[in-house]
């Protein structure tokens, strides 16, 4: 009786799919997860690159005239999880503006199986002040 159940050959196939399938199932969706978080930290960092490039050709923006700049390229974006910084730094007599963004998206379904923070996006830039 035994070897006729082993020897059955039947049903190998939904067994073996039974163990595959959630194993692609996660590199898929994971596939998703990291692109959409990719596509995120993207556009912060262009927005970022964009408002720095802005300051420069616009010495006299104010800072909220260039975190406007940055935010305007990120409309995308949930504004209520964006934040934008703009500092003006004096280094070794230039001053560099530099626009720095943080996005918080909210954690995917898979956000916690990956070994970084898939749910903060960052972005920095900085461009000099030549007048």
């Amino acid at each position: 009786m035994l070897r006729r159940l082993f020897a059955d050959q039947r049903g190998n196939a939904a067994v073996e799919f039974a163990f595959i399938l959630p194993v692609f199932l996660m590199i898929f969706l994971g596939i998703f997860e990291f692109a959409g978080y990719m596509w995120v930290r993207n556009t912060v960092q262009f927005g970022t690159e964009e408002a720095a490039r802005f300051a420069m050709a616009n010495t006299d923006a104010t800072t909220a005239q260039v975190a406007n700049a940055a935010r305007a390229k990120m409309t995308t974006l949930d504004a209520a999880s964006l934040s934008v910084d703009v500092q003006r730094v004096v280094d070794d007599g230039t001053t560099f503006v530099v626009v720095s963004a943080t996005y918080t998206r909210p954690g995917g379904f898979l956000s916690g199986l990956f070994p970084t923070d898939l749910t903060t996006a960052t972005g920095r830039a900085r461009a000099p002040l030549v007048q």
